[in-house]
């Protein structure tokens, strides 16, 4: 016990030459710390990774980056950890072992990708206790094939599950997949229990969308500074593909010529990430992604100094979003009375103001707060983090960690609970 009764909400281990970390050196927050980083650690052994890993009981974020001696994910790695919710394993491992994440009930974003994945054991993401709750799982960037997969690989999942992969659409795979049922002895169930939702756009010829691009790759960007005519462009795409061609991964407007985005704009093409910055942007009408209401993992927008607080009125409407990120937009000067709507599965939203104000936030509890960020930060200081329920200290953590590393702040609320215990007034 290196630490003794000294606990940690966070711990991140990174860059050092550690070649074993006792399993109970952080016996005291074991059931305390929320997020756990480790990375670059080049000397650290497999083994005694997954036995520490396991041992935090009540962590919601794991992270496992770039540690070279990580050469898979074991059989059983990860224990009885029913908050965790993210899980990101980056380190060039090549397999998964059998039930790997089987204690894992709340998980809802496994990150895998940029690995050498090239063997997935039977039962590999089984899951023992069932969820209505959407997994999603991406794993773009390994050496895997159809062949890679065991018999049952997907077999025990037990919930609904998207699937994020640029080499299903590379191989031509996504017939097959939206066709097969689940079988144990299908050696590529990719049928998820047949949950699976798959993002895999189709172009037939790249000039359909021009002067936007990348279309054959599954990512739509528009760029430039003309006045484009976004309509027309996916009027002819919405024209020339069939309905099960139409889920792309990314679309990225950067354009400085348009102005607005009206509605209806995508037709039934649909995005698992948008993202908007740098442009000239004054108003995007809530219906132009209407294909992607239920779709939309991910929404990004930055840097849009046009932008007025009605974007709000877009972000509301994204029912299956993760991830909100909305910075620099320097028109928007506060958070709007019941700014997001029924939005259960969001786990961050980062909103930054502008530089020039005091920080005004309508939030859900405690009415207008008008402050300064040194203030501010002596409050989140006083705070006992132990206290926290597990969304509270999500944004205790990244409202302490904005204020203190940045001149302009924003703030952060909780996707899947009612946020109504912090107060940050003195």
């Amino acid at each position: 016990m290196t630490f003794g009764d000294i606990s940690f909400g966070k711990i991140v281990i990174d860059k050092t030459n550690l070649t074993y970390i006792w399993p109970d050196a952080f016996a005291a927050s074991f059931a305390v710390t929320k997020e756990l980083i480790i990375s670059s650690n080049p000397h650290l052994e497999q083994d005694n990774m997954y036995e520490l890993m396991r041992k935090f009981t009540n962590v919601v974020t794991i992270a496992e980056l770039h540690n070279t001696k990580m050469t898979m994910v074991p059989e059983n790695a990860f224990g009885n950890q029913p908050k965790i919710r993210q899980l990101t394993i980056q380190s060039g491992e090549q397999s998964i072992g059998s039930h790997a994440f089987r204690g894992l009930s709340s998980l809802i974003g496994l990150h895998i990708q940029w690995n050498s994945l090239s063997h997935f054991s039977a039962n590999a993401f089984s899951i023992d206790q069932p969820s209505s709750e959407e997994l999603y799982i991406q794993f773009d960037g390994n050496n895997f094939n159809e062949h890679s997969f065991d018999t049952g690989a997907y077999v025990g999942i037990n919930r609904p599950t998207g699937l994020g992969s640029y080499w299903i659409k590379q191989n031509n795979l996504f017939d097959k997949f939206r066709k097969v049922k689940c079988s144990d002895e299908l050696k590529w169930a990719v049928c998820l229990l047949a949950n699976i939702q798959l993002i895999a756009g189709k172009c037939p010829d790249p000039s359909e969308i021009l002067p936007c691009y990348g279309c054959e790759d599954g990512f739509i960007t528009c760029s430039g500074n003309e006045n484009i005519d976004l309509i027309k462009i996916f009027d002819k795409l919405n024209k020339a593909l069939d309905p099960k061609e139409k889920n792309f991964l990314t679309f990225e407007f950067n354009n400085t010529g348009v102005t607005h985005i009206k509605s209806n704009t995508f037709g039934d093409i649909s995005f698992a990430k948008i993202l908007i910055n740098h442009t000239n942007l004054v108003y995007i009408n809530p219906a132009a992604f209407s294909a992607s209401h239920t779709v939309t993992k991910e929404l990004i927008i930055t840097s849009n100094p046009h932008l007025e607080h009605d974007i709000y009125e877009l972000i509301s409407i994204f029912t299956n979003v993760v991830n909100v990120v909305e910075m620099y937009n320097t028109k928007i000067t506060m958070v709007p009375d019941n700014a997001f709507g029924n939005q259960p599965k969001i786990l961050m939203t980062f909103n930054s103001l502008s530089a020039s104000i005091s920080t005004i936030m309508s939030c859900f509890i405690c009415g207008l707060v008008s402050t300064k960020s040194a203030k501010l930060q002596r409050i989140l200081h006083a705070i006992n983090a132990r206290d926290l329920s597990d969304d509270e200290y999500n944004e205790w953590l990244m409202f302490g960690t904005i204020v203190r590393n940045t001149r302009t702040f924003g703030f952060t609320i909780g996707g899947y609970a009612v946020f109504n215990k912090l107060t940050f007034i003195e």
